[in-house]
């Protein structure tokens, strides 16, 4: 992590002609600095047309300046925010200027990694400003700023005060010995406790489909060779990207290409097809092929016979969506049941798969209408790992363990919990999270 007695700056607009720059500088010398260029320092949160000199006196620009004192700022130290015009020229030589003052520039992410630190905004907070400025469609926008503005504290006290009715439920049990505990009062704890597991399950279940709108949504075509795959990848992409060829095992490595469905991104992934005894170059994009699966949000099974996957892989791979496809509908014979069918020939059920393709947004809104939507995998996984907390415990008292274990079960699913809102994540979480963000942010 920076040093935070420095004082950083750093350009918050993207360089290049525009009609205003703006130019912000947060720690000590904030103040003294914008008084040294301007010859004056503008009352606090007071907006001041200002001249800027450089060194030789010399006029840089005229901008407007303003002066935010810590801690009531965005990085809780002092900050100055300076807009200008937006000649690269001008932008380069105000910040050269105040480079020169014993200032630096900022990382990428820096200004809010100080607000952070200062206690100006939570961790969950921070996060949810990476679906703000890096989302790709207006809804992760809008859900990255209900949650920003809003925090996830509410939602996760809500839930801290449901663990809470749990472990006085269990609590009340303790002052008896276990022969005297009913039955009916275990069956009623574990029914609690089940319960509750299913709805933060479904709170972390939620994320993975939300969190395509932060990120494209990933789909895998995988199937056995020359099973109509590349077809299907062709056909949705609008041109003939990958070969299509009779000859099974064309495909050696892996396709991806970036659409948009009903104007949402999608990155479409086309495999080497599965089988045995292949040659060792097509085992290669074979491999290639389980570790795009890895990735996927989303795995369609392509088969030209109507034969399901490989149970291996579905049982591998069962926390993803699955779509079955049944293609070349043309040559005729009856898909299953459970198999979409498709012609790229004619054009059935090409443009009905693709509107399968998307995550649902309407799961999605059920499975978070008592809580705020989750804004990363580092709070989803803390949910699940409560929610294991409570299988654990319900699975203990099934098997006749003593009741006092339950109450430590439930106490570490609330360390988990509260994990999401009032501890910081280790360095490289916190890194990973500020890499995404711009320098001047």
């Amino acid at each position: 992590m920076s040093d935070f007695a420095e004082t950083i700056c750093a350009l918050s607009t993207p360089m290049g002609h525009s009609a205003l720059g703006l130019i912000r500088i947060s720690g000590s010398k904030s103040s003294k600095i914008l008084k040294d260029l301007a010859g004056i320092l503008p009352e606090p949160r007071v907006s001041r047309l200002c001249i800027l000199k450089n060194h030789r006196s010399e006029v840089i620009d005229e901008v407007v300046a303003t002066f935010y004192p810590g801690p009531h700022s965005y990085t809780g130290e002092d900050m100055v925010e300076i807009s200008a015009h937006g000649n690269p020229l001008i932008l380069d030589e105000i910040i050269a200027e105040i480079v020169s003052r014993e200032t630096r520039g900022a990382e990428a992410g820096e200004f809010t990694r100080r607000a952070l630190a200062n206690g100006k905004l939570s961790i969950d907070q921070v996060e949810s400003l990476d679906w703000v400025l890096n989302s790709s469609t207006r809804e992760g926008v809008k859900l990255g700023l209900r949650s920003k503005v809003e925090g996830l504290s509410g939602s996760v006290e809500e839930i801290r005060g449901l663990f809470l009715d749990l472990k006085v439920q269990i609590e009340a049990q303790l002052d008896f010995s276990e022969a005297e505990v009913g039955e009916l009062d275990k069956v009623q704890i574990i029914k609690t406790a089940d319960e509750l597991r299913f709805k933060i399950e479904a709170w972390a279940k939620a994320f993975d489909i939300h969190k395509y709108l932060l990120n494209s949504w990933t789909v895998a075509l995988i199937g056995p060779p020359n099973s109509g795959k590349s077809s299907l990848f062709n056909a949705l992409v609008g041109s003939d990207r990958a070969i299509v060829f009779d000859q099974p095992g064309t495909t050696r490595d892996f396709l991806h290409q970036s659409i948009k469905i009903d104007g949402l991104p999608v990155t479409l992934i086309d495999t080497a097809g599965i089988r045995n005894n292949a040659d060792p170059i097509e085992a290669i994009g074979i491999q290639k092929t389980y570790e795009a699966m890895k990735g996927a949000d989303l795995i369609c099974w392509v088969t030209d016979s109507g034969e399901g996957a490989p149970p291996e892989l579905l049982s591998k791979h069962s926390s993803k969506k699955w779509l079955l496809i049944r293609s070349k509908s043309d040559l005729g014979g009856r898909a299953p049941e459970e198999f979409i069918s498709i012609s790229v020939k004619t054009g059935d059920g090409v443009n009905e798969f693709r509107k399968l393709m998307l995550p649902t947004q309407k799961e999605a809104d059920a499975l978070t209408e008592d809580w705020l939507p989750l804004t990363s995998g580092r709070q989803r996984d803390l949910v699940l790992s409560a929610a294991d907390c409570l299988l654990s415990m319900s699975e203990d008292l099934r098997a006749g363990k003593y009741l006092d274990l339950s109450s430590q079960w439930v106490d570490k699913a609330q360390r988990q919990l509260s994990q999401i809102i009032d501890s910081v994540p280790n360095e490289d979480v916190i890194g990973a999270i500020f890499s995404r963000f711009c320098i001047g942010k």
